[in-house]
């Protein structure tokens, strides 16, 4: 983030003009004080979002374009912005939003890329420097205007220090006496803004928080669900789907299946890829799969060793080596590690915020009977209010064409407290793509 500006030659003085409700609606900067060249800006606003500014001292104009983008806020969201040069037709700018409601990027009509944003957790630009070529854009963290003369960003209601992480002024409304985290009166987003967002400066709402994997849209997720048909193959297809996000393949849960099949059966000599073949004869190795005839039944133990073991070898096959060349000698270096564990509802969500790291859910589906079971790939978390529901990408007969599979969070701790864990527990395997892996 592009510290404020203080010009050599003297003091500046930067001067705010706000309403009766606490909005600003003008700007004036003066580089030296005293020696004129006032930089005045005026601002035309709907309720507290800026529709337009108006460059008093150079003639230019900027419009805004908001818009409501329910799966990151309730409220209006910045779409596009169209700049207008003294006395020239107007450039219509698109704006592009990442999975917090930020801006990602700007791009003119036709597609050409002007900015490109990135952000640490609080809102500053990376790297330092930023992109802040013309046209001058100054809406980035959450579409909120970077007041680069103060160092702040202008919220509405508040001025916040992305570098601090906190708000200049206290919070205007009181604190709910059975939630902690609103006693701090400067604090932003609880201190978690990954979580959590602000609109206005004014309250962190309590509904309609959205994460997702790597802070992808869930219509791009959508595109790795797979289909398994009429198989017991979930686990697979769940393990397949993982390798996919973390590493940008295009492997399918039939990929996985015949990896196993040509480690674990051996037919003659030869391994036996047909399911009806192999299930006749017995696993020369330790079973991947269960005993079942089907082969289905897959536990999470099971689930981590397909990933640790045979996992390498589809990665390599598709572009991710698991060696490394060093001093002429082919070093074991795994791109990949795969745990089982029994994780919390609250370290669910703390996982899906981990861009190298993808969970899949092994829960249940008969409560009277142990063996039966489904894999899902866990991908989204949403709140809605005081609802919980965690997003899944689901090959199995829940699946659906245009939406993930959600489950709320009473609904897994069900699944997890209530139903026969026999081979199930402990339900949960975390897949880490390990640090210094290049994908292909």
């Amino acid at each position: 983030m592009p510290p404020a500006t203080a010009p050599a030659g003297g003091p500046t003085t930067t001067r705010l003009f706000y309403d009766g409700l606490g909005r600003r609606l003008v700007k004036e900067y003066d580089p030296k004080t005293g020696a004129g060249g006032v930089k005045r800006t005026e601002y035309v606003l709907d309720n507290l979002d800026p529709v337009a500014e108006y460059f008093i001292w150079n003639g230019q104009r900027e419009e805004f374009y908001r818009g409501g983008v329910e799966a990151f806020s309730p409220t209006p969201m910045l779409l596009a912005l169209q700049h207008f040069p003294a006395g020239a037709e107007g450039q219509a700018y698109w704006v592009h939003l990442d999975g917090r409601g930020s801006i990602a990027g700007i791009t003119k009509h036709q597609g050409q890329s002007t900015h490109n944003y990135r952000y640490d957790a609080y809102g500053q630009v990376l790297p330092a420097q930023g992109n802040w070529t013309d046209p001058h854009n100054h809406y980035t963290f959450l579409g909120k205007e970077w007041d680069e003369h103060l160092g702040l960003y202008e919220f509405g209601f508040r001025l916040y220090d992305p570098w601090a992480g906190v708000w200049l002024t206290r919070e205007p409304l009181p604190g709910d006496v059975w939630e902690p985290r609103t006693w701090h009166r400067y604090q932003y987003a609880y201190a978690s803004p990954i979580s959590y967002y602000d609109p206005y400066g004014m309250q962190v709402p309590n509904g309609n928080v959205l994460i997702t994997f790597r802070n992808l849209p869930v219509e791009t997720l959508l595109r790795y669900q797979q289909d398994q048909g009429p198989t017991n193959y979930c686990a697979s297809y769940a393990i397949s789907t993982a390798l996919n996000l973390l590493f940008g393949l295009n492997t399918t849960g039939r990929d996985v299946v015949e990896a196993i099949r040509a480690q674990q059966y051996f037919l003659f000599g030869f391994p036996a890829f047909d399911d009806s073949l192999a299930s006749l004869f017995p696993p020369q190795r330790w079973p991947f799969y269960s005993w079942l005839p089907d082969g289905g039944a897959v536990t999470p133990v099971q689930q981590m060793r397909v990933v640790n073991e045979i996992g390498l070898r589809i990665l390599a096959e598709h572009g991710v080596p698991y060696w490394e060349e060093i001093g002429g000698y082919q070093v074991f270096r795994p791109p990949i590690q795969a745990e089982a564990q029994l994780l919390s509802v609250d370290e669910l969500i703390q996982t899906l915020q981990n861009p190298n790291q993808v969970v899949i859910f092994t829960h249940g589906t008969n409560p009277r009977s142990p063996f039966e079971g489904h894999a899902l790939t866990l991908v989204a978390y949403r709140q809605i209010g005081e609802k919980e529901e965690f997003g899944f990408l689901n090959s199995g007969w829940e699946r659906r064409e245009n939406s993930l599979t959600w489950k709320s969070r009473t609904e897994l701790e069900r699944y997890i407290n209530e139903y026969p864990t026999f081979f199930i527990r402990p339900h949960f395997v975390v897949i880490t793509r390990l640090e210094g892996q290049a994908g292909p």
